[in-house]
C-alpha cells in the first residue's frame, strides 16, 4: 500500500496543489513514538486492540489515494482531490 502524495484544493477559480509527500518523513519521525505509546498501552490495560488501531490508521491513509469529493454550488464550487 502506497499512502497518497499530492492533494490537489480547487475552490472557485483558484488551484492550490499541497505535496503530502514532504509530510511522510515527518510521520516516519513520529510513527515509533506513536507504537512505543500503543505498546505502553496495551501491557498497562491488557488490551491489544491498541496495536491493530496503528496498522487500521495506516490503512485508512492509504485508501484515500483516488478520492475526489466534487460539490458545485450557485457561482462556486469545492474540488478536493487526493493522488
Amino acid at each position: 500500500m502506497i499512502p497518497p502524495s499530492l492533494l490537489l484544493l480547487k475552490i472557485g477559480k483558484r488551484r492550490i496543489v499541497i505535496p503530502l509527500f514532504l509530510l511522510w518523513p515527518l510521520a516516519i519521525l513520529l510513527a515509533p513514538i506513536a507504537i512505543i505509546v500503543c505498546i505502553t498501552f496495551a501491557i498497562c490495560t491488557r488490551q491489544a486492540r491498541c496495536l491493530t488501531l496503528v496498522q487500521k490508521l495506516y490503512a485508512m491513509i492509504c485508501a484515500l489515494r483516488g478520492l475526489e469529493v466534487d460539490v458545485n454550488g450557485k457561482g462556486n464550487g469545492v474540488l478536493i482531490s487526493i493522488k
